[in-house]
């Protein structure tokens, strides 16, 4: 009885500041994608990835993204207000996302980490704050805007290049 009224004063909150149910749910990528369009992308409070294999694509996260065990992951085209991190997985696509908040001059210091993966492509991503590529069996880190440090440390087989980086790159 007591989930019920909870649940009926989150809809009556909804439905007074105009969210969406999407908007205010944890999505656990139960059925392996999470996507919107171009036009429409979908948007979710934050994605709790443990176990399975995921797809995401054109979707907004209002908070942080969190990748574990996952036998394969691809986040594509997505913008990610808080922080992003994948570790402990098999095979990783972090690709033209942008990860924390830029309004004009002002940016928020959102980071990206991804480690301890089998194979990892972290590609043409803009990241507000640090990225951190750490203990990969392989991974390929190009062409990312990084606002302060990129470190690519204790991957076996690294292949880092044409990124910008705020502060210090530190890739080897």
């Amino acid at each position: 009885m007591k989930s019920q009224k909870l649940l009926v004063i989150a809809a009556i909150v909804c439905l007074l500041v105009g969210a969406s149910g999407t908007a205010m749910a944890v999505d656990t990528c139960v059925d392996g994608v999470i996507q919107g369009t171009e036009d429409e992308p979908l948007t979710v409070d934050s994605i709790v990835v443990n176990g399975q294999s995921c797809f995401v694509h054109h979707v907004i996260v209002q908070g942080d993204v969190t990748v574990t065990n996952s036998e394969d992951f691809s986040m594509v085209d997505c913008k990610v207000e808080g922080s992003v991190s994948v570790k402990q997985s098999g095979s990783v696509i972090i690709l033209a996302n942008t990860v924390g908040i830029v309004e004009g001059d002002l940016a928020t210091r959102s980071n990206l980490v991804v480690s301890r993966n089998d194979r990892a492509w972290i590609l043409l991503n803009i990241v507000t704050g640090s990225t951190r590529v750490i203990r990969n069996s392989k991974a390929d880190v190009k062409k990312n805007g990084v606002a302060i440090n990129l470190l690519c440390l204790g991957n076996r087989r690294l292949d880092s290049f044409q990124n910008e980086v705020g502060l210090e790159e530190l890739c080897r």
